[in-house]
């Protein structure tokens, strides 16, 4: 069971402490290959893992897009639980870009990209001593071997792209490139860090098990953290571990439109059910029942999700950074054009 205001569960937890040697090898790992990895037994999480991902499920059921496991203490104490370890590890802090993800067995996660261009300004994103001012913390939230939806990757050093200017170079264009590709697979509670420049995506997954079994869906959480002279927090870090149920519900409302790669469909599929707007003290605005609103048509209810949707994150938008609500904006009317 996951809560939502549990001020118990946020005094139990406890950040990460690999030692200085260990938390030294992986800022190596991440300077000369863009990435690193934590395995299980280094992270004791004082959340169920396994809670999370049946989360996500059940909000899958329910037609909600995966981000809404947000709304939730379990997601928010994960972040809080890393965020030390990942500032020591990347000198970034926490930004709240985050998404969480659902895989069906057999289909891919996102296809080959970049986490952030270079801009037009050559920015790259990187400090003088070669650590990113960018990073993604990729947490499975169930196991993801090799034959799942696991990430996949161009370590650095073979990647002529990674400091490159052409957004448009493919470090595994040849099948000679190919061999160099390495793949990440992760047990449950185990972490991938990367940084914004690491050409990455997730493989395929496989539809049975070596049995013959259906393959479960891949479920993961990934949250950033920036350098603020290179991008925006969209909250302040005073939000951890736990802010208002109204900001976690606007924060996961804003995502869907922010990340149209991920989340395209969810506004004409998902209905944000009026639990989320009575968090944000707005169903007198909005007081159709659900008697009437599945009365509709495909596309008069398509209409009433993006609205629903929108109405969350305005609702709470002034506590956001100016710049990621304009970005969200812009989103949404690109979405719309």
């Amino acid at each position: 069971m996951l809560s939502t205001a549990s001020a118990a569960l946020a005094q139990r937890t406890a950040p990460f402490s690999l030692g200085e040697a260990r938390e030294e090898q992986l800022r190596a790992s991440m300077r000369n290959h863009g990435y690193f990895a934590l395995q299980p037994g280094e992270l004791p999480w004082s959340v169920d893992l396994g809670a999370l991902a049946r989360g996500i499920e059940l909000l899958h059921a329910a037609g909600w897009p995966p981000a809404f496991i947000m709304a939730y203490d379990e997601a928010w104490l994960v972040a809080a639980q890393m965020a030390p370890l990942l500032e020591r590890l990347t000198g970034n802090p926490l930004s709240f870009d985050w998404m969480a993800f659902r895989v069906p067995p057999g289909q891919p996660g996102f296809p080959p990209h970049r986490d952030k261009s270079l801009g037009l300004s050559g920015e790259s994103g990187m400090r003088a001593d070669g650590t990113a001012r960018y990073n993604t913390c990729w947490i499975a939230l169930v196991d993801v071997p090799h034959t799942s939806s696991c990430l996949m990757c161009v370590p650095r050093g073979h990647d002529s792209g990674y400091l490159a200017s052409s957004e448009s170079h493919n470090p595994v264009a040849s099948t000679d490139a190919l061999c160099h590709v390495q793949p990440l697979p992760l047990d449950k509670g185990g972490a991938a860090v990367f940084s914004h420049r690491l050409f990455h995506w997730s493989r395929g997954g496989n539809t049975h098990t070596a049995d013959g079994a259906p393959a479960p869906a891949r479920f993961a959480l990934a949250i950033t953290s920036i350098d603020e002279s290179y991008d925006v927090r969209y909250l302040p870090q005073t939000a951890l571990p736990l802010p208002p149920l109204p900001i976690r519900v606007a924060l996961a409302a804003g995502q869907v439109f922010a990340h149209p790669c991920s989340y395209h469909s969810a506004l004409t599929r998902y209905l944000l059910s009026l639990h989320a707007l009575h968090a944000l003290h707005t169903y007198s605005a909005y007081s159709t029942s659900h008697s009437q609103v599945f009365a509709y048509s495909n596309h008069e209810r398509a209409e009433i999700d993006a609205e629903l949707l929108w109405a969350t994150f305005l609702a709470m938008s002034h506590h956001f950074d100016d710049s990621w609500v304009r970005r969200v904006f812009e989103a949404k009317h690109r979405t719309e054009a």
